[in-house]
This record gives structure tokens, C-alpha cells and sequence, in this order.
């Protein structure tokens, strides 16, 4: 599968970084090279990651097929339920970077971002991101989709470090739920949207 083979060679690249750098290591080596056209960039980029995007894409997939609108819906809700749940009990007290660094004088101060200060595992943004992608790369038959696919959910989850509202284990982690539940949502949608009347479009243009 051309999004999820690359996708473990950047975990086990990741998590070779994480056991030989200290935390927050690459939230600085990003705020180091940060540029005011960066911090734009990401600032709004960061907001793919969010559920409106995924939410507009489902919508936007009803007017092509409706087993994918409902399949990736099903995902973005599994999703959002597992990483808000693991949010409020495991990582419940877990500051941001912003609570290891300070803000003020460490961290560039970006426009328009407003930074938080706890629950940063895992990263929300980060695991919807990769499901929205995920799924995508699997409704698509094309290698390179594959690629562009993982291209832009992996930029949500550099975002989210370079605004330092993460650290590299919460995008880690987040990214993999997102994965793992986009996979799950994809064969159960087969399954359970798998008629041929569910993969027509809800209303056709035509």
C-alpha cells in the first residue's frame, strides 16, 4: 500500500529520533528555521487537521460515492472519540511544549495562534488528519495519490510542532490512531456499505 509502507518507515525513523534526542528536540530545530512566511503557512495549514475539513470532505464524497462519504464520517468519528477519550484520561496532565519552553522568550511568537498548555497526548489534529488521508489513499487506486496523500497529512503533523502545540511523540501517536482507525473504517465500510447502490453518488450532478 503506497501511503501506509512509507508511512511505518517515518514511525521507525521517528521513534529512532525520539530514543536518541531529548524532548522537544524538534519542536526547537523547527522554531529554529522558522520564517514569518512558515509561520503563516502553517498557522492556517494546521486547520486541515481539524473536524471541519474532514467533515467537508465526507460531504464533498456524497456527490461521488456514498460507501466512502459514510465510511470516512464513521472513521472521523471513531477517531475524534478515541483520541478525546485517551486526551482526558492518559493525557490528561500532559503539558505542551509551551510548558517545557518558555513561551516568551524560546518559543517564536507566531500571529494569530493561540498556544495550549495541557492535554497534548495525543495530538487530535494529527490523528484526524491521517484519516482523513488514510482513507483517501485507499478509496484512490493511483501509487502516486499514495504519496501526495501522505505528503499532506504528515504537514499537519509538522505543523503542530512548529506552532509547539505538540512534541514528535504526540504527532506520533495521533498519527498512528488516525491510521489504524482509517484502515478499521475502510473494510467495515465495505462491508457494511459494500451494496452497489452505496456507491453511487447521493445526488447526481449529471
Amino acid at each position: 500500500m503506497w501511503f501506509y509502507g512509507p508511512y511505518l518507515i517515518l514511525v521507525l525513523l521517528s521513534s529512532a529520533f525520539l530514543l536518541n534526542s531529548e524532548k522537544g528536540a524538534l519542536v526547537l530545530l523547527l522554531q529554529k528555521d522558522g520564517t514569518p512566511l512558515l509561520d503563516w503557512f502553517f498557522v492556517f495549514y494546521t486547520h486541515v487537521g481539524d473536524g471541519l475539513f474532514g467533515t467537508a470532505v465526507a460531504l464533498l464524497l456524497l456527490f461521488i460515492n456514498k460507501k466512502q462519504a459514510f465510511s470516512l464520517g464513521m472513521g472521523l468519528i471513531l477517531t475524534g472519540l478515541i483520541s478525546q477519550l485517551l486526551k482526558n484520561t492518559l493525557g490528561s496532565d500532559a503539558g505542551r511544549p509551551a510548558t517545557l519552553f518558555d513561551a516568551e522568550t524560546v518559543l517564536r511568537q507566531i500571529e494569530y495562534l493561540d498556544r495550549h498548555m495541557r492535554h497534548s497526548m495525543p495530538s487530535g489534529h494529527s490523528s484526524a488528519a491521517f484519516c482523513v488521508f488514510s482513507m483517501l489513499a485507499l478509496f484512490s487506486t493511483k501509487k502516486t495519490y499514495g504519496y501526495v496523500f501522505l505528503s499532506l497529512a504528515v504537514l499537519v503533523g509538522l505543523s503542530r510542532m512548529y506552532l509547539a502545540q505538540h512534541f514528535l511523540a504526540d504527532v506520533v501517536a495521533g498519527s498512528f490512531i488516525g491510521c489504524c482507525i482509517g484502515l478499521i473504517a475502510y473494510f467495515l465500510g465495505n462491508r457494511w456499505f459494500g451494496s452497489v447502490n452505496m456507491q453511487k453518488p447521493l445526488i447526481s450532478l449529471g
